[in-house]
C-alpha cells in the first residue's frame, strides 16, 4: 500500500506523535483492569512486505510490489482485541469519511512496508476483567461487522471464507485484508518463533484521553514508543498474464498441415474456493491454535519462507492442504457434479473455456491454495498420481485455424517423424484429409460379422452409405466404468443395437451379439481399449496450461530447475515448490507456442491437464510480487 491515512474514530483527536502514558492501567494482576474506563490504543495498519505483495528477485528492495489505488483503498476498518489467553474481548468497528483521501508516505528504513494508516482505537475496559493483550484489524471486512464477536481467536482462525473484497462500487473491489501471519517474538509472552495470528501489545500502550491531549502538545514525542504497529495483507492473490510479441509459431502435423493458434482468453486453474479467515500453518487433524512448530517447518519449506524482519511470512496451508482426493479427468467433476455450487466434488475449482474469461493481460485476483509436498511427489497416494491436476495452473484458450478457417479436427497417432496424424470430422472439410471415423472403422478389431464359419472385422463396405451404425464420441459413464479417459479424447463407438455385429466376450469365452444395452456397453469399452482415443478439437478449441511455480521452486537444490516439464523428476519436488498464496503477485509471461494444445470437445467441460502427455512445447515463465513479487514464470508452449 502507498496509501497514509488518519482513521479516524467519530468526535476522537489523533495524535501524530506519542510517548508513554503517565498513567497506564494496573498490569499487576496479571493485566486485569482497576477500573472501568476506556482507553485508546494508538494503531498504524502498515501493509506487510511492502505495498503488500512480494515478488521473487535478487535484490530484496524489488520483492516487493506496490499496490494499486484500487488495491489499497480502505472503506471499514474493524479491531477485534483478545486477552492473553487469546479469549474475545471487544470490537471496534471504525469507517473512513470522505474526505480521509490517500496520500503515499513510504518508510525508507522499511524496504518491505509501504503505507501508515493511522487511528486512535478506543476500548472499554471492566473493572476485575482481564485487559486485551492482542489485537486483529480487518480491512474492508467481507462479512457483517460482528461476524467474529465472542469468538476466541482459535475459534475466529479457523473461519472460513469465501470472497477476497467487501463489496464493489463503481466496478471497483474493495480488498479486505487482516494481519499478516509469520513467526517472530511474541511480546505478551516473551517467546521467540511463534506464530503471530494477533499482534501483541502490552497494556501500557492502553493511553487515555488526557494522554492523548499531552501528545498532541509534545512536539519531542517518540510515537513508536506507544504506537502498535498492525502489519496486514489481502486476502487475495494476484496473477498477471501475458504473451510475447511474436511468441505464436505455426505448428506443422503429418503431411505438411499446418495449425495457427489465435489467443482468445486465459484463467486460474485449479484453485480452492474458500480460505481460513487468518492464514493458517495447521497441522494434520489439529485442534486448537497447535499450529506446526516453526522448526519443524524450517526442515520442510524453502529458505527465507519466514521473515519476521519484514513481518511476513510466504507460504500457508490452505483448507485443502492434505487432500489427497482430486480429479484425474473431467469425468471425475461431470460425472459427480450435481446442480448446485455445494454440489461440486473436489475442493479446488476447474476453469471450462466458457469460464476463463480473462483478456490477454488482465490480472486475476484469486484465493490461495496450496498443497503438502507428499501430493507433488505421490509418496501417500499409491491409487491415483497426476500432480499436474492438483497444482494451481493457468489455462490459456484459443482456437487453431487450418489454412485461414477454423475447422473441427482430430490428432491421432503419429508419423514417423513424431507428427500427430490429422483427420476431418466430415468429408471434404479439409483437403485430401480423411475422416476421423473412417480412419478409426478401418483399423478397429472389436466389432465383427460372420463370414462363413469365421468372424472378421467391420469395414465401411459393409455398413450402408449414410449408416449411424457408429459415431466418433467420448465414452459414456457406463462404457468407462473403471478407467480414466482423458477429456479431450474421442473414439469410434457403437451407436444402439445392431443385429448381425458381433464382439468376443472373453469372459463367456463366446462370440456375443450387439443386440442389448449391456452388450453394447462391452463392445464399446473394447473399441476404446482397441483404438485408443483421439484428440478432439472442436471448432478448433484448444487449451494450454502451465502449473503456477512458488517460492520453493528456486530454492538452490532445486534439481528441476531449468528442465523442460517433460523432463521434471517429481520425486525431487518440495513442499513450496507450487501453489498459490495471498498478498503475492504471480506473472505468467508467454515466450512461445509452437506445440500443440489439448483440444476441448465442450466449451462447459473442465479443463484438466492431458493425461498422456507431460509437457508442451511451450516456453513459459513464472514471476511472483509487495504485495510480494515472484519472479516472472516463463513458458514455452
Amino acid at each position: 500500500m502507498q496509501n497514509y491515512l488518519k482513521l479516524l474514530f467519530a468526535g476522537l483527536p489523533l495524535a501524530l506523535l506519542a510517548s508513554c502514558s503517565a498513567d497506564a492501567p494496573d498490569t499487576g494482576n496479571q493485566g486485569v483492569a482497576d477500573k472501568s474506563e476506556t482507553r485508546y490504543l494508538k494503531v498504524n495498519l502498515v501493509n506487510a512486505g511492502g505495498d503488500g505483495t512480494r515478488a521473487i528477485g535478487d535484490n530484496a528492495d524489488t520483492d516487493y510490489a506496490n499496490g494499486t489505488e484500487a488495491e489499497n483503498k480502505i472503506r471499514t476498518v474493524d479491531f477485534y482485541l483478545y486477552d492473553a489467553d487469546k479469549n474475545f474481548h471487544s470490537h471496534v468497528p471504525m469507517s473512513l469519511t470522505a474526505a480521509q483521501d490517500p496520500v503515499n508516505n513510504s518508510d525508507p528504513s522499511k524496504p518491505s512496508v509501504r503505507g501508515f494508516y493511522e487511528a486512535n482505537v478506543p476500548i472499554n475496559l471492566v473493572q476485575g476483567e482481564k485487559m486485551p493483550q492482542y489485537v486483529i484489524c480487518i480491512i474492508n471486512a467481507v462479512n457483517s461487522g460482528n461476524f467474529y464477536e465472542g469468538l476466541s481467536m482459535e475459534a475466529a482462525q479457523a473461519k472460513l471464507l469465501d470472497k477476497f473484497y467487501s463489496h464493489e462500487e463503481g466496478g471497483n473491489k474493495y480488498f479486505s485484508m487482516n494481519n499478516s501471519v509469520y513467526y517472530g517474538r511474541d511480546e505478551v509472552t516473551g517467546l521467540e518463533n511463534q506464530l503471530i495470528m494477533a499482534t501483541p501489545f502490552d497494556t501500557n500502550k492502553l493511553l487515555t484521553m488526557t494522554d492523548l491531549e499531552n501528545l498532541d502538545k509534545d512536539p519531542d514525542a517518540q510515537i513508536e514508543d506507544v504506537v502498535v504497529d498492525i502489519y496486514v495483507e489481502r486476502y487475495a492473490a494476484k496473477v498477471n498474464f501475458s504473451i510475447d510479441e511474436n511468441a505464436i509459431k505455426k505448428f506443422t502435423a503429418a503431411d505438411g498441415i499446418e495449425l495457427e493458434f489465435t489467443p482468445m482468453n486465459w484463467g486460474v486453474n485449479a484453485y480452492e474456493k474458500k480460505f481460513f479467515f487468518l492464514k493458517s500453518f495447521r497441522q494434520e487433524n489439529q485442534t486448537g491454535l497447535n499450529f506446526m512448530p516453526y522448526d519443524d517447518l524450517n526442515t520442510i519449506l524453502f529458505p527465507g519462507w519466514n521473515k519476521p524482519e519484514h513481518f511476513r511470512s510466504f507460504w500457508a496451508r490452505t483448507p485443502g492442504y492434505y487432500d489427497n482426493d482430486y480429479p484425474l479427468v473431467a469425468d471425475d467433476i461431470l460425472d459427480e457434479a450435481g446442480a448446485g455450487e455445494d454440489d461440486y466434488p473436489y475442493t479446488v475449482y476447474y476453469q471450462s473455456a466458457n469460464t476463463a474469461k480473462n483478456t490477454i493481460g488482465q490480472a486475476q485476483y484469486v484465493i490461495e491454495s496450496t498443497l503438502k509436498g507428499s501430493r507433488l511427489t505421490g509418496a501417500d497416494m499409491p491409487d491415483q498420481y497426476l500432480p499436474l491436476t492438483s497444482i494451481p495452473s493457468v489455462v490459456l484458450v484459443g482456437q487453431y485455424k487450418i489454412g485461414g478457417q477454423v475447422k473441427t479436427f482430430y490428432a491421432y497417432q503419429k508419423n514417423a517423424e513424431g507428427q500427430p496424424e490429422i483427420y476431418a470430422a466430415n468429408d471434404g472439410d479439409i483437403a485430401g484429409v480423411k475422416t476421423i471415423h473412417d480412419r478409426l472403422l478401418e483399423t478397429q478389431t472389436v466389432v465383427l460379422k460372420q463370414n462363413g464359419t469365421g468372424y472378421t472385422p467391420v469395414r465401411k463396405s459393409d455398413l450402408v452409405a449414410g449408416s449411424n451404425t457408429f459415431v466418433v464420441e467420448h465414452p459414456k459413464k457406463d462404457v468407462r466404468t473403471g478407467l480414466k479417459v482423458g477429456g479431450d479424447l474421442v473414439t469410434l463407438q457403437v451407436n444402439g443395437a445392431n443385429s448381425g455385429f458381433y464382439y468376443y466376450d472373453s469372459d463367456t469365452k463366446q462370440y456375443t451379439e450387439i443386440n442389448s444395452t449391456e452388450a453394447i456397453n462391452k463392445a464399446n469399452r473394447l473399441l476404446y481399449q482397441n483404438l485408443g482415443g483421439a484428440h478432439a478439437y472442436i471448432d478448433g478449441m484448444a487449451f494450454f496450461s502451465a502449473p503456477i511455480q512458488h517460492w520453493g521452486w528456486y530454492r538452490d537444490t532445486n534439481e528441476n530447475k531449468g528442465l523442460s516439464m517433460a523432463e521434471w523428476d517429481w520425486s525431487k519436488m518440495k513442499t513450496g515448490d507450487f501453489g498459490i498464496v495471498r498478498n503475492h503477485i504471480y506473472t505468467i509471461n508467454i515466450q512461445t507456442i509452437a506445440g500443440l494444445g489439448t483440444g476441448i470437445i465442450s466449451t462447459d467441460d473442465p479443463l484438466l491437464p492431458p493425461t498422456d502427455k507431460v509437457s508442451y512445447a511451450v516456453k513459459f515463465r513464472v514471476n511472483i510480487q509487495k504485495w510480494a513479487t515472484l519472479p516472472i514464470q516463463n513458458w514455452e508452449w
